[in-house]
């Protein structure tokens, strides 16, 4: 288990929406090469698409049962001294115009999202 209380208080409350999403002890997601973090970093990953991983909740917790919302595959989490980095990410298998218009939708709708809940929970962090 992960102690979000070394990050301070705003992640603990982060953590309790990004909790089911974590893909614990992974340092790459379905790609060649994978991260070495340094001893003084921490990356997370949290595989936040709902139709990829049934446990995560965040798709409901920021859209409700309003279907058809454009969500990112990922949210990957990095810290290290005092900088804390949350990264929005979309995986696509090619590189064509009309994916990677998609792509922009999914990361720019999560984030609007994301960003709103916290806001709107007296958080701003993003």
């Amino acid at each position: 288990m992960i102690d979000w209380s070394r990050f301070d208080n705003v992640f603990s409350d982060v953590a309790h929406i990004l909790t089911p999403c974590l893909l614990p002890s992974k340092t790459r997601f379905d790609e060649s090469k994978a991260l070495k973090p340094q001893t003084d970093e921490t990356i997370l990953f949290f595989s936040i698409d709902d139709q990829s991983n049934t446990d995560c909740k965040l798709c409901q917790l920021l859209w409700g049962d309003k279907a058809g919302e454009n969500l990112c595959d990922l949210i990957v989490f990095y810290a290290k001294g005092n900088e804390r980095v949350f990264c929005f990410v979309e995986l696509k298998d090619n590189l064509e115009e009309e994916d990677l218009n998609q792509a922009i939708k999914q990361v720019t709708n999560t984030y609007t999202h994301f960003r709103r809940h916290l806001r709107i929970n007296a958080f701003s962090i993003l």
